[in-house]
């Protein structure tokens, strides 16, 4: 596995908690009942408006209004849970704020409605249930034609963009925030984060324009607004796009110059973010302790966030410094902290796509029931009408039956399309073409226990791209994509022979094959690396070599197992990086590693 590799692609850093504070500064400002005549009423008003400013008499005010709960008027009621449901929502007890808001969706006010869908959306954002929040969001979105004041809307529409952009579905996310700041009384606070989702989509979606202008100017508004975590995340973008165009210096200088003020911020995944980032410039630019420095930094500022990219960022940092200092020890340990980060990481990306397309295939299928059940409800009215007339009723009636069955029979074609496609998204990688891990993994299981009962032995071939990052880093992410897809197809002597085929993550790929011995897994895997290392780069306008390093394991019945399978194959692969790459290493159990002829890097 080569840790070296930069995501082609990732999820959007967004602000977890600050969604929840986004809520309390913005979302909950106003009020209807400003102008009701009555003591509880101005008292609930002054509740709302004490919430950002003065949270300790916040507290105070809410519990004597709980207090006096009984005496109030029932048509205020509601106001009050929502204010209970937003104090335990920004305490942090979500499950709570939730139940609290969760009967407001009821409430006869389209606006308290709006917003208790919010709170509810970003709680489940907090607690990371995707599905749920994003069902919730489809609902609350659906009020929005309904929403009369500009300033609500645009909040909802910021937080939709929010949402989008942490999930991945950065189309989404660009088309909210536009709509946000189009909103006629958008506040200058809303402007700054919805520049932001519009900037970090673009960036996402490689459409942000050469001219950095309106970056500049949209870091100026978030400064003049005080929002500085926001116009530092908007700096990362920046950084990324310099470094992206080569121009790594300049990236890692704009980062430096603010990095007093990050580090006062106290935000621990914007401090993650950007010594991660300077780790991995700083070993660019060949300052090796700086990086070091950097590196540690974001690994302590991301503890407790288990998902995070920085993280493996930053342990693939120090992996690579301990290699070069020739530490093998802690270089093992560095590249075993990054390997569980970087698959945590990974998971939880799947996880966020997963819950995507399992919201919008039941949304899609939400919708065609309920064409369905109109156009019943209109055969029933038909029906009806029928019994009352004459023989032609009763053509029309059966006329209308078939069309029924015909339209019953297109949505049972289509929702099994639907499923057809869904299974194929959860079990291939969509730019090789490889399975993924998760469906590679539960095939190998199977066919290793299949192998196993039948006594015929199986070998697990990994694979690594090798110095990919250093061809993404030149070349960009389309030619490094290419390479990839390439490499892939070089596996087509594994598959004729019936084995199969997966990307485990980055530019490492395995590949099970059974009724093989040690010779012959040895021998596909010299004939993969064959190939691959005669896979011609001119067709991308560039020249560059590739290779890859390959560890093979094999099983002999009874077998260990998928795992034991696999961390030995790891362990031959690791050798084959430490001591050359583009080689071909053998574990054998008690003899150490064999290894082919060493062949030019």
């Amino acid at each position: 596995m080569n840790p070296g590799a930069r995501r082609n692609s990732g999820p959007t850093a967004i602000l977890l908690s600050a969604l929840i504070l986004f809520l309390s500064l913005a979302l909950f400002g106003r009020s209807s009942l400003a102008e009701t005549p009555s003591s509880f009423a101005e008292r609930i008003t002054e509740a709302n408006a004490l919430r950002s400013t003065d949270p300790a008499r916040f507290a105070s005010l809410l519990v004597e209004l709980n207090d006096a709960r009984a005496q109030m008027p029932a048509d205020l009621h509601d106001d009050l849970d929502y204010l209970n449901a937003y104090q335990r929502a920004f305490e942090g007890d979500y499950a709570a704020g939730i139940a609290l808001a969760r009967p407001l969706l009821s409430a006869s006010d389209d606006g308290l409605r709006f917003r208790a869908g919010l709170l509810i959306v970003n709680s489940l954002a907090a607690t990371r249930d995707f599905q749920s929040g994003l069902r919730q969001l489809d609902d609350s979105l659906g009020l929005l034609d309904a929403i009369t004041d500009p300033e609500l809307r645009a909040n909802g529409l910021v937080v939709a963009a929010l949402f989008y952009n942490q999930v991945g579905q950065y189309p989404l996310g660009q088309h909210y925030a536009e709509r946000a700041l189009a909103e006629p009384a958008t506040s200058q606070r809303v402007r700054c984060i919805a520049q932001h989702n519009t900037i970090e989509a673009h960036f996402r979606l490689a459409t942000l324009p050469d001219d950095d202008a309106a970056i500049h100017q949209a870091i100026a508004d978030c400064v003049a607004e005080g929002e500085l975590v926001v116009a530092n995340f908007i700096r990362l973008t920046l950084a990324r796009k310099w470094a992206s165009s080569d121009a790594t210096a300049q990236a890692t200088e704009l980062l430096h110059r603010h990095l007093d003020e990050i580090d006062a911020s106290h935000y621990p995944r914007l401090i993650a973010e950007v010594h991660s980032l300077l780790a991995e410039y700083e070993l660019t630019l060949d300052r090796p302790e700086e990086a070091r420095e950097h590196a540690l930094t974001a690994v302590d500022r991301s503890a407790g966030l288990p998902y995070s990219l920085p993280l493996a960022n930053a342990q693939r940092v120090l992996y690579e410094l301990a290699q070069a200092d020739g530490d093998s020890a802690r270089a093992l340990a560095h590249y075993r902290a990054f390997a569980e980060a970087d698959k945590a990481y990974l998971n939880d990306v799947n996880a966020r796509e997963l819950a995507f397309q399992t919201v919008r295939h039941e949304t899609l299928q939400k919708n065609q029931t309920i064409d369905l059940l109109n156009k019943q409800n209109e055969l029933l009215q038909l029906e009806q009408q029928a019994a009352q007339e004459s023989w032609r009723n009763i053509k029309i009636i059966a006329v209308l039956v078939v069309a029924l069955l015909v339209t019953l029979a297109t949505w049972l074609a289509k929702m099994r399309s639907m499923q057809a496609t869904l299974k194929r998204l959860a079990e291939t990688d969509a730019l090789t073409g490889a399975d993924s891990r998760l469906h590679f993994t539960r095939s190998s299981e199977r066919l290793l226990r299949q192998a196993s009962d039948s006594g015929r032995s199986a070998a697990m071939i990994l694979f690594d791209l090798d110095r990919f990052k250093s061809i993404n880093d030149r070349f960009g992410h389309p030619v490094g994509d290419w390479v990839l897809k390439r490499a892939v197809s070089a596996c087509a002597p594994a598959i004729e022979a019936g084995g199969r085929v997966g990307r485990l993550g980055g530019e490492e790929f395995a590949v099970i094959l059974c009724g093989v011995d040690r010779d012959a897994a040895k021998a596909m895997a010299e004939t993969l690396r064959t190939r691959i290392a005669a896979i011609d780069s001119g067709e991308t306008g560039h020249t560059f070599k590739i290779s890859a390093s390959f560890g093979v394991a094999v099983m002999t019945p009874p077998g260990r197992g998928f795992s034991a399978l696999v961390a030995q194959a790891d362990e031959a692969l690791y050798r084959a990086k430490r001591d050359g790459r583009n080689q071909v290493f053998v574990y054998r159990p008690g003899c150490g590693l064999e290894t082919s002829a060493r062949k030019a890097d």
